[in-house]
């Protein structure tokens, strides 16, 4: 929203734009050095998802009776170099090809299988949940053992070593992170045209659409297993013999969605390195070899690091700067009252303490790639 408004009272479509006419030409190739790094992690977190649900899809769908859970199925053939490295080649491929087109309209559709496959995603997990915890209930739970009930949250252990809650954090602001491809994406959807005003209700209704989703998947985790939830696409355990085709279905649309999701991050990349590295102008011979050398590297730093998690953590911390930071300062700068008006105090003080959030997030995590923990 504070984007938005500073858009309409600077007169810029563009954040980098907008940043330079508000802040000035050093924090733009500050924010242009943030974006880089924002959207490198986020293709390379994306490819080495993209692995693991399309390797259980194929294990649900053609070796279920082979392999009993993907952990097995990745031991013994998925996981093998002669497999993991060739599958990441050619996904490094793909996605430069469908990355080569300039113009992001021509990817409208993208938008729209992305939303249908999580909305049957999460159909599928809000169907299934109930049978789920009925079978919880039948075969794990015993009343005398406290291990076998719910893991209820307690709010004490998110500060504990392991600081669950900054960790929680940055997930939670990557997933509203849009700052850096808004304008672009909302050009695509032809939102210009109707104007602000349309920009601003749109937003609202992604982030409302954005949150019921994070909620109903939240739950739903919870009655699938109360002791230990655990991602519901990839690693939940069927909890009988048949095939659940319904979640075979399910990992195949989110898989293919994740494909098309990743030129939303790349074109932001492209436009910042543009204005960093090549001043503003991109041949189409140096887009090409670009394209092909960004996509390749991050697949192959995806097939050696793949914690996915941890790639969540660093995203969420480099997030604050695109999400809170940046938008705050452009805000500010772009009212009337100027700094020491309480409202922009508010804004600014939120943005301080969510980038604190975001550092602590990412300290842990390299702590934990340090002492080698997952």
């Amino acid at each position: 929203m504070r984007v938005v408004h500073a858009s309409k009272v600077c007169k810029e479509d563009d954040f980098s734009e907008m940043t330079e006419k508000l802040l000035g030409r050093k924090m733009r190739h500050l924010l242009n050095v943030i974006i880089i790094l924002y959207s490198y992690a986020s293709l390379m977190c994306f490819i080495a998802l993209i692995f693991p649900l399309f390797g259980r899809f194929l294990q649900s769908a053609f070796y279920r009776n082979d392999y009993k859970d993907y952990d097995e199925f990745y031991d013994y053939k998925w996981g093998k170099p002669y497999i993991k490295f060739p599958f990441f080649l050619a996904l490094a491929l793909l996605l430069s090809l469908i990355c080569l087109i300039k113009d992001i309209n021509k990817l409208n559709f993208s938008a729209y299988i992305g939303v249908i496959a999580v909305i049957y995603a999460l159909i599928v997990v809000m169907v299934q949940c109930r049978s789920y915890y009925k079978h919880y209930k039948d075969t794990v739970y015993v009343e005398e053992d406290e291990s076998t009930h719910p893991n209820w949250i307690n709010l004490g252990d998110a500060f504990k070593k392991d600081l669950v809650f900054f960790k929680g954090m940055a997930n939670l602001i990557f997933a509203y992170a849009c700052q850096s491809g808004i304008f672009p994406i909302y050009a695509g959807f032809k939102m210009q045209v109707k104007g602000l005003k349309k920009m601003k209700i749109s937003a609202m209704l992604g982030m409302l659409l954005t949150t019921i989703l994070h909620i109903i998947s939240i739950v739903c985790g919870f009655l699938t297993d109360p002791i230990t939830p655990e991602d519901l696409i990839i690693y939940r355990k069927n909890k009988g013999n048949g095939k659940d085709v319904a979640m075979v279905i399910a990992r195949l649309l989110v898989s293919i969605s994740l494909i098309f999701t990743v030129p939303g991050y790349y074109f932001p990349l492209r436009l910042s390195m543009i204005n960093v590295c090549f001043n503003g102008k991109l041949s189409d011979v140096f887009n090409i070899i670009f394209t092909f050398a960004s996509l390749i590297g991050c697949s192959i730093i995806s097939a050696i690091y793949d914690k996915i998690l941890h790639y969540l953590n660093y995203i969420g911390f480099i997030s604050v700067f695109i999400s809170f930071l940046f938008p705050a300062l452009i805000y500010i700068y772009s009212t009337e009252q100027g700094i020491k008006y309480w409202k922009n105090i508010l804004h600014l003080v939120l943005a301080i303490v969510m980038c604190i959030i975001g550092l602590i997030a990412g300290v842990a995590t390299v702590i934990d790639d340090i002492k080698g923990e997952n």
